[in-house]
């Protein structure tokens, strides 16, 4: 899913105010707790709430890969697959590896509970 607002969203309806709490290791490898909106992207919360250092140039479009984090390998089964256009951009950026994703790509939500990630090297 693609989006052209990466501010925080607003969620109504049965899931307002539910949150996905997310542990993160920055790239000085601090640990951070993240809230996630449900309906937010991971980006977005990363980026604005967290005020972690990603740039996420795009604002959430999965064209330019700045978002890149690196998902750990309990997590992954919980996460929707990538898309298509996911894969064949991480496919083109040098610090890949397995359990890259986009955050921008990942929706808070229940599958984003107790996730833990790192945020990738900067390409």
């Amino acid at each position: 899913m693609m989006t052209t607002d990466a501010r925080p969203a607003s969620v109504d309806g049965p899931d307002a105010g539910q949150r996905a709490t997310v542990e993160v290791t920055d790239r000085e490898g601090r640990p951070h707790v993240v809230e996630v909106l449900y309906g937010e992207t991971l980006m977005s919360a990363l980026k604005y709430r967290a005020q972690l250092n990603i740039e996420a140039t795009c604002g959430g479009n999965a064209i330019c890969g700045t978002c890149h984090v690196y998902v750990d390998e309990e997590s992954r089964a919980a996460l929707a697959t990538p898309s298509e256009d996911e894969v064949d951009l991480l496919d083109q950026l040098i610090h890949a590896k397995d359990g890259s994703r986009l955050a921008c790509q990942l929706t808070g939500g229940p599958s984003l509970v107790d996730v833990h990630i790192t945020l990738a090297p900067h390409e």
